[in-house]
Formats: structure tokens, C-alpha cells, sequence
């Protein structure tokens, strides 16, 4: 059997979906990398939170699962909507990789000039750079990860925020510092690589044996917070779930809409279920000027 494995083109894309081609050809199953450009790869100018809607790196591999044109597709698990299509899962993650920020820059936070100019496209980054730095200016960068690199020296920067597994996936070589997950807390599901399938078939019991299941249950917690929230890529807020003990640790961090106030929360869950709780003691104690968390229904 071969199973064909859509991706975007970028090379980071295509460096997620070869992971998960060795993973499968490691138990014998024949692969196929099939190459997709996504909504948001043409929209490079825009900040993706004003692009106005979800899953702009997404959903074009899932409708193509749908029409049959391949098995699978891979993404990068904080890029899947909290809510996807009825007849697809998220079959399988692989071991997740480094869940921090990265700091690309030959200065560190602290050591910056003051009145730096940083870039980056997310609304989360630049406020917690703010309230770590008030004195920092941003500009907003978009493009694959070997282009917001050479942005860097085009415009002028002095710093750029990106994932640091990114950075590691693709061997870069270049000088960065990396930023306190407890501070800087990330996006949901950083650092995570998942696998979509349809939810019914062969696909997905061969997916089965390639899943991680510690990095499927943190994936879960993490988008189930996210879920009964509602929160969509607009809202600065950061969320991560780590092992321990028997359980996990979470650590969610919001911001105001204007960036000028944040509230973290911290709670040990000791499975999926625990999840409920920490919803309602965030829908009860964040304030209520933050104006974008769902009531409960």
C-alpha cells in the first residue's frame, strides 16, 4: 500500500512531511509527497490574524483528502482549527519538538537597542515582547521561514520571533536566543506535528502505529481549552501543556485586545476530563474587558 501525504510547498512544510514518510516507511508502508500551495501561502502580505478567517494553511490538503487526491495531510498542529470537517481526524501526531519561541537576533531580549525594531506577524508575539519590553517596535513580516530570515537585513530588523522547532526542523544555522515558555507562553499545539486522515478506513489504523501518545493527549488538552473557549488566531493568547508527574501541567496565558493587561492561569490536570474545570475558573476570573472569551452555553 502507498499512502500519498499532502503538504504546502515550503521547505519546512516538506521537511514536517518527510518526518512522517520515515515514520510510515519504518513500518513498511511505501510513500508519496504530494506538494499544494495553501490560501495562506499566496496571501503573504497580510498578518494571518486579518486575513479573516481559520485555517488558511489548512484547509486546502483537507479537501483534497475528502476528494480522494491524497491519504493524508500534514500540518503544523497549532494551524488546525479547533473545529475541522466531520468526515476527517487528527489521526496521529509525531514526538513533539521544541515548544518555545526563538528570538532570531545577534542580540538577546534584554541586550536589544532600545526602540529595536522586531518582526513578526502574530498579535500573541507582540504582546509579550511589549510587556517585556514597552520601548520595541514591530513590523509585520510574513513568508516562509528562509524569507522572514532574509527580511531581517532587507528592512532593517533587529530581531525576529519564530517557532524554534522551525528553526531545528531545518537545520538552520543562525544566531538566536531562546524565549522563557513560562513568559513567552506559545501558541497552542507549538512544536506539534499532525497527521489528518479521514476519519474512517485503513489510513487511519496505520496512522496509529506512528502516533505519539503523550504528544496526542497534550495536543488535546491544548485544543480542547481552545475549543470551549472559542478562540480563533486573532486572540494574543498563548496555552501549553506539559508532563507531570502522572499528569500534566497547563499554563494559559491572555491578553487584553489592546495588549496593556495579561492574565495567566496555571493548573495540574490529571487527564483530558480535567479540562472542564480549568474553563470554567478562566471563563470566572479573566476580566471581562478582554471581551473575547465565550460564555458558557
Amino acid at each position: 500500500m502507498k499512502i500519498k501525504i499532502g503538504t504546502r510547498p515550503s521547505n519546512l512544510a516538506v521537511a514536517q512531511a518527510n518526518m512522517v514518510a520515515s515514520s510510515l516507511e519504518a513500518i513498511g508502508i511505501d510513500t508519496e509527497i504530494v506538494k499544494h500551495r495553501s490560501a495562506g501561502d499566496i496571501d503573504t502580505k497580510n498578518p494571518i490574524y486579518s486575513i479573516g478567517k481559520t485555517g488558511v494553511f489548512v484547509q486546502d490538503l483537507n479537501n483534497m483528502i475528502l476528494r480522494g487526491e491524497i491519504d493524508v495531510a500534514v500540518h503544523s498542529a497549532k494551524d488546525i482549527p479547533s473545529e475541522i470537517e466531520n468526515r476527517l481526524t487528527i489521526a496521529a501526531t509525531l514526538k513533539r519538538g521544541s515548544f518555545n519561541d526563538a528570538l532570531v537576533s545577534k542580540y538577546d531580549l534584554r541586550s536589544l537597542p532600545i526602540s529595536a525594531k522586531v518582526g513578526t506577524s502574530s498579535i500573541r508575539r507582540i504582546f509579550q515582547l511589549k510587556y517585556a519590553r514597552q520601548d520595541l517596535k514591530f513590523e509585520n513580516i510574513r513568508g516562509n521561514i528562509e524569507t522572514r530570515i532574509a527580511k531581517m537585513s532587507e528592512l532593517g530588523l533587529d530581531a525576529i520571533v519564530m517557532a524554534e522547532a522551525a528553526i531545528q526542523r531545518l537545520g538552520l544555522n543562525v544566531e538566536y536566543s531562546k524565549l522563557d515558555e513560562n513568559k513567552f507562553v506559545p501558541a497552542p499545539n507549538q512544536g506539534i506535528i499532525a497527521v489528518v486522515s479521514k476519519k474512517e478506513g485503513t489510513v487511519r489504523k496505520i496512522l496509529e502505529e506512528i502516533n505519539d501518545e503523550n504528544t496526542f493527549e497534550e495536543m488535546q488538552i491544548e485544543r480542547s481549552v481552545v475549543q470551549q473557549l472559542k478562540l480563533g488566531c486573532s486572540t494574543p493568547v498563548g496555552i501549553l501543556s506539559r508532563p507531570s508527574g502522572k499528569g500534566h501541567k497547563i499554563i494559559a496565558q491572555f491578553f487584553s485586545m489592546q495588549g496593556d493587561d495579561v492574565s495567566v492561569f496555571e493548573q495540574y490536570l490529571n487527564d483530558l476530563s480535567d479540562v472542564d474545570s480549568l474553563v470554567s475558573y478562566i471563563r470566572e476570573n479573566i476580566p471581562r474587558e478582554y471581551g473575547y472569551i465565550a460564555s458558557e452555553e
